[in-house]
């Protein structure tokens, strides 16, 4: 008996959960950190893949992923971050590892390889072995 009550609550849509149930950092309307994204707040390329994701979103509106790059906070901390490929596709492969995801680990160790970091690096990694000697020495190829 104790389940249905559990299965009820799991089927109420999100659109029907109040405004009081997301951490006071979380905007409602789009229950992400990051504020709703307005077409008119964009720039011409901006207003194009907004269009694009618009037409293809249930609700009209982009949401979810597409609406989170269309921040410009997805891709570009990737393909364009400051500390270089190699040290975010580290970062990236340790997340992965700690967090015990290896679908995750298995593509962007494949990456890490390519971008040039260290074998023994990822190896350290993926073995959870100390980095004190690693790192120093071998960094980045």
């Amino acid at each position: 008996m104790r389940v249905v009550p559990i299965l009820a609550l799991v089927c109420i849509p999100l659109s029907a959960q109040s405004a009081g149930d997301v951490p006071k950092d979380v905007y409602p309307d789009s229950r992400s950190r990051l504020p709703v994204i307005t077409r008119e707040n964009l720039s011409e390329q901006g207003k194009k893949a907004y269009d694009t994701a618009a037409a293809n979103a249930p609700n009209g509106r982009p949401d979810g992923a597409v609406a989170i790059r269309l921040h410009r906070s997805g891709a570009d901390v990737r393909w364009e971050s400051p500390v270089g490929r190699a040290l975010t596709e580290l970062a990236i492969i340790s997340t992965a590892r700690e967090q015990d995801q290896p679908y995750e680990w298995s593509l962007h160790e494949m990456e890490a390889i390519a971008v040039g970091l260290d074998p023994a690096v990822i190896d350290a990694v993926r073995n959870k072995k100390a980095l004190a000697g690693v790192v120093r020495s071998a960094g980045t190829r």
